[in-house]
């Protein structure tokens, strides 16, 4: 997390024993995660859903994915798979058909 210290220590090891630790090492984190998304959207069309999104900050480290689920019949969220990756970094269309399987299992209409 952004502003966290996070400390450390070292030893080295051999077969016969471990040596003693370092004196504690910290190390404060100048990167934070992404911003919360903003001006996402979905529409449906032609037996399609498509979900389209503006990028965030990126908390000074390059986002490598974005992860979108989605509500199955048993109210749990459930990742969509190969949606947000490196191909699909502002937008992702997934078929209706996706909906009606496993782990969604969700009714057209």
């Amino acid at each position: 997390m952004k502003d966290q210290t996070y400390r450390f220590k070292i030893r080295s090891s051999n077969f016969c024993r471990n040596g003693e630790y370092s004196d504690i090492l910290g190390v404060k984190m100048d990167v934070g995660p992404p911003c919360q998304m903003e001006k996402v959207s979905s529409r449906a069309s032609n037996c399609q859903v498509n979900f389209t999104w503006m990028q965030p900050c990126d908390g000074k480290s390059p986002i490598k994915k974005f992860n979108i689920a989605v509500m199955g019949i048993d109210k749990v969220f459930y990742p969509i798979k190969d949606c947000g990756d490196e191909n699909n970094f502002a937008d992702c269309t997934v078929a209706m058909s996706v909906f009606g399987a496993e782990p969604f299992n969700l009714k057209s209409g």
